[in-house]
């Protein structure tokens, strides 16, 4: 069996722009011609694919009510939840010695030593009895890569659904959807497996696997400045919520004036076209309200701000801001 140089990094850290601050970080710096193992996990938080819209996946204002965190990731593929009950891995490598099976099968192969049957369903994702209890995406950057996934342990099922539905007549976007699957918490099938008990093992499955004993690396051996310089990119509003995605939003509600419809383009998270329709017999403020929202940040404090702008009267005002809610 060949050896690999093989390394290990776990964070206590439970921000999820610290956490895959430090990923991309490990995938630039890294130690190279070697295979890293990440470890980390995140508190109540919605990731999104790289090419996803943000308010088409997620419950945006609930999430925010209840203080959790959105964040956008590097790799494609589909919104998950994270919580103190899932664990994260990313395998970190040059492309030259990538191995998705190989990689899939450490993960496997230590859920396996709890007296488990786990299976490798397609690419992504790794089942026990055809319900998935991991979601693989991968990343290429230059000749660096890496494979990251979720394994969810003790998830909180609540949340996981309250945050990742939303109102599919409202919105229509071109982003990448993400495709629903039964899921299982690992606990719930081997009460023993915790997320000490479950990363020992990757661990151990990892050396196993690679035929070579690895080295522990520490946050303090990775530039503090590139950490920092990640965390403020994947952390600033403009990479969560404007990326280059255009999706549709649209809702009516009959008022005691009459019926209001609003209907919004958003690019980039900026509100690039918006058309306002009313049966109500003043309607005279539709074209100043309209002109208002144009080019606006698509979120609810600037919405009120734009309607404030425009000089909107208190009852159609109150009307348009209960068309949004709940929405951005």
């Amino acid at each position: 069996m060949r050896s690999e140089r093989l390394y290990l990094i776990k964070t206590d850290c439970t921000n999820p722009y610290h956490n895959i601050a430090l990923e991309k970080v490990l995938l630039e710096h890294a130690p190279k011609n070697s295979i890293t193992l990440y470890l980390w996990q995140n508190e109540r938080t919605v990731v999104i694919g790289r090419n996803q819209c943000a308010w088409r996946e997620c419950n945006v204002p609930l999430l925010r009510e209840d203080g959790g965190y959105l964040a956008r990731r590097l790799s494609g593929g589909g919104a998950v939840y994270h919580d103190l009950g899932n664990l994260n891995f990313t395998f970190l490598y040059d492309k030259s010695m990538e191995d998705i099976y190989k990689q899939t099968s450490v993960v496997a192969k230590a859920v396996a030593t709890f007296g488990l049957n786990p299976q490798q369903s397609g690419r992504n994702d790794i089942t026990i009895d055809g319900r998935k209890f991991s979601g693989n995406a991968y990343y290429t950057q230059g000749e660096r890569a890496y494979h990251h996934g979720t394994l969810l342990i003790k998830t909180d099922p609540v949340p996981l659904g309250r945050y990742l539905t939303t109102d599919e007549q409202k919105y229509r976007s071109k982003g990448i959807t993400s495709v629903r699957s039964r899921v299982v918490n690992l606990q719930d099938l081997a009460s023993e497996i915790t997320v000490d008990s479950l990363s020992q093992r990757l661990i151990e499955a990892f050396q196993d696997g690679y035929g070579a004993k690895a080295t522990w690396l520490s946050e303090d051996q990775l530039s503090k400045g590139e950490v920092k310089k990640a965390q403020e990119f994947l952390s600033q509003w403009s990479w969560v919520y404007g990326r280059p995605i255009s999706f549709t939003w649209a809702n009516e509600r009959r008022f005691p004036f009459g019926l209001l419809r609003l209907e919004l383009n958003v690019q980039s998270g900026s509100i690039q076209d918006c058309a306002v329709y009313s049966d109500a017999m003043q309607t005279e403020l539709l074209p100043k309200i309209r002109e208002r929202l144009m080019n606006q940040r698509a979120d609810q404090e600037t919405i009120n701000r734009a309607l404030e702008c425009a000089q909107t009267p208190e009852e159609l005002k109150t009307a348009f801001l209960e068309l949004v809610e709940g929405s951005f």
